[in-house]
């Protein structure tokens, strides 16, 4: 028998709130597991009347009407799964934005299809969307409401309590999944039902159960390949699929909110590549634990001391300062890399209206501050933009300054 796994407060609950005091419909789409019905609940309470696929199907078999369900009653109806029936949302929708009054309904998904989105789409002024990630490590530690994570000068952050390393490679690798936060939940057997449950949840009945299998095994390629430039032709071959049918699945992954393809500096900025590198994404996996599960690292050990520690450091920094901005209501838009042939490596530039923040990540203790600098002052100027606050996210003890405009931030303190 299971234990009682404990509440988190999730940093995108306020704005959750907000929007459903607006408007009459929100749509909450997060991958599976991440906390999303949990979150509901905590917000809504008692107010709140679900609906699964099962309570759909039984609906079908009566012929009950289940309009009749958002025109009687005040409380927030909630549909899980509604990518599933689309031409459901479309009806319970046109009720909601016909009644009026905010927050009649909630719908949830793990991805928008294209038949959603088109179910969607006429009625966008009385809706708003948000995407949940798994649990953040700023959730985790109880230091929420800071906003979305962009460089700036070092500020005080009294109350934060410092990780040692093992803590925080023993986090890295457990990943943000709401469940394992019961301590009587075993890590691989979670991440193992948790592969089942995508299978034959969101991927059987699109792709059928062979396809499905080789999506798996797709998936699995790009764990070992987090924090790398998209090697398309390498994956094709890893798992022995056609280049067009790889793309295609690489994106669904990103639909469903386990991968994130952040582009290279030059695309972001709609300017043409100048060479195959500046066309090509940086896949980074959001949740490390399920990169960890599917490169068969069984232990933090095994990651720290292993010769993927470099990239999934890597991936887990990235996906944290998104998660961030994704609590704030933030698309991903403005994120991008820079890697090219002149020793510059930026894991990640934010632009913030015409100001860019560059973001290093470092293995280290400390920023070798000239090295730094320059990396960074090379952004001055391109594309008419300012160069802010740049910024080192490394394994410091305390957060400083490595000479004008970069700060270096442990990486508990993002």
């Amino acid at each position: 028998m299971g234990g009682l796994t404990m509440y988190v407060y999730r940093e995108i609950e306020p704005l959750l709130e907000g929007y459903l005091g607006q408007y009459a419909v929100l749509l909450l789409v997060g991958p599976r597991g991440s906390g999303k019905t949990t979150l509901l609940q905590h917000c809504l309470g008692e107010g709140c009347q679900y609906l699964s696929a099962e309570d759909m199907s039984e609906m079908d078999a009566t012929l009950t009407d289940p309009n009749d369900l958002l025109t009687r009653g005040n409380y927030t109806l909630v549909l899980e799964d509604a990518e599933q029936r689309p031409r459901l949302v479309w009806r319970l929708i046109a009720t909601a934005a016909a009644d009026g009054r905010p927050g009649r309904l909630v719908l949830e998904a793990p991805l928008v299809t294209e038949r959603l989105s088109a179910a969607l789409q006429p009625f966008a002024k009385h809706m708003r969307k948000l995407r949940l990630g798994t649990l953040s490590l700023r959730e985790l530690l109880g230091q929420t409401g800071r906003g979305p994570h962009v460089p700036a000068p070092p500020r005080s952050m009294v109350g934060v309590p410092e990780m040692d390393e093992g803590a925080l490679w023993e986090r890295i690798w457990h990943g943000g999944q709401p469940a394992l936060l019961d301590a009587t939940a075993n890590w691989d057997d979670f991440y193992s039902a948790w592969e089942r449950k995508l299978l034959e949840h969101e991927l059987v009945g699109p792709l059928g159960r062979r396809d499905a299998f080789r999506f798996l095994s797709l998936m699995t390629a790009c764990a070992k390949r987090t924090a790398q430039p998209l090697d398309l032709d390498g994956l094709c071959n890893k798992a022995e699929l056609d280049a067009q049918t790889a793309e295609t699945w690489i994106h669904l992954l990103e639909d469903l909110g386990i991968v994130c393809l952040v582009p290279p500096l030059e695309s972001a900025l709609g300017r043409r590549p100048s060479s195959r590198a500046g066309r090509t994404p940086l896949l980074h996996f959001m949740d490390t634990g399920l990169a960890c599960h599917l490169a068969s690292l069984n232990s933090p050990d095994e990651l720290r001391f292993g010769p993927l520690y470099r990239p999934i450091f890597r991936s887990f920094v990235a996906s944290e300062i998104m998660k961030t901005w994704l609590a704030a209501g933030r698309e991903l838009a403005k994120f991008s890399y820079l890697f090219d042939g002149e020793h510059r490596e930026l894991d990640l530039v934010l632009r913030e209206g015409d100001v860019l923040h560059p973001v290093k990540v470092d293995m280290g203790r400390a920023a070798r501050a000239d090295e730094v600098q320059r990396e960074f002052a090379s952004l001055q100027g391109v594309d008419g933009c300012e160069l802010g606050w740049g910024e080192v996210v490394c394994l410091a003890r305390a957060a400083g300054v490595a000479g004008r405009g970069v700060v270096v931030t442990p990486v508990w303190q993002i």
